[in-house]
């Protein structure tokens, strides 16, 4: 079932945790700066089952981080530092930051991601799709590999993905078998 639109202030209502699924569009920061013809050109879309967390009663990342640390064997002390960036709505799944709204969600799992340039779809691993529209041939596959340092999350192996995704970004939410095109906060 598709519906138009979605208050994201529905899933305020989240106690504890709560899975949807969802297709964000980002642009992609390439290398070289402002000497990349491509910059600003590039976009990611990619779908994404998440969970969203309100920390009502407790922090349920770091309680994720702990149990894995436990389950390897690992001492579960893991204590989630403070925000680098925006304020969490205390209760809730969201981040505000500079008069923008923000969904924090812990990845399950996701799908594979398409590219595309000025809208039209690439294959990054085509060498021949991008001879035409980089002289210098920028590899897309280069710059959308996640770091993730070996000492986050006290060591863990199994890392506990998330990810504060800007609501403008959302082009699709599945929420309790429902697919909403149109996402807002208000």
């Amino acid at each position: 079932m598709s519906k138009s639109g979605f208050n994201l202030k529905d899933v305020l209502k989240v106690v504890g945790t709560s899975f949807i699924s969802l297709t964000i569009e980002t642009d992609v920061k390439l290398p070289g700066g402002k000497k990349n013809p491509l910059q600003g050109q590039v976009t990611k879309k990619s779908t994404m089952n998440v969970m969203v967390f309100s920390n009502k009663n407790v922090n349920t990342y770091q309680n994720m981080v702990n149990r894995r640390l436990e389950k390897e064997g690992k001492q579960s002390d893991f204590v989630v530092g403070e925000r680098s960036w925006g304020v969490r709505i205390p209760n809730t799944p969201f981040v505000e930051h500079n008069g923008q709204f923000y969904l924090d969600v812990i990845v399950k799992s996701t799908s594979e991601s398409d590219y595309f340039v000025n809208g039209r779809k690439v294959d990054v691993e085509d060498e021949y799709e991008f001879t035409y529209l980089v002289e210098d041939k920028v590899r897309l596959t280069e710059v959308v590999k996640t770091k993730v340092s070996e000492e986050s999350q006290g060591g863990l192996e199994d890392k506990v993905i998330i990810r504060t995704v800007k609501i403008e970004n959302i082009k699709s939410l599945t929420h309790n078998g429902a697919t909403f095109t149109k996402v807002y906060y208000e």
